[in-house]
C-alpha cells in the first residue's frame, strides 16, 4: 500500500500499538485539522490503515524506526 509523505508523518506523530489504534487517534485529531490539504491526508491515512493488513503496519513501523522486533 502506498502512502504519500503527509499521511505517512500524520501516522507517525499518531501512531499507537495497533493500525486500528493508530486509526481511531487519527480520528480523534481530525476535527482539529482545518487546513484542508491536511485534513484531506488525515482522511486517506485513517482509509489506508484501516485497508492495511497488520503485517504491511507492521512493516510500515519497522521502516519509519528502522526497527524489526
Amino acid at each position: 500500500m502506498t502512502l504519500t509523505i503527509e499521511e505517512k508523518n500524520l501516522i507517525a506523530l499518531c501512531r499507537c500499538r495497533s493500525r486500528a489504534e493508530t486509526a481511531l487517534m487519527l480520528r480523534e485529531v481530525l476535527p482539529d485539522i482545518t487546513a484542508p490539504e491536511e485534513r484531506t491526508a488525515a482522511l486517506g491515512a485513517i482509509r489506508k490503515l484501516e485497508a492495511m493488513s497488520g503485517a504491511e503496519f507492521s512493516a510500515l513501523l519497522e521502516w519509519e524506526t528502522g526497527y524489526a522486533g
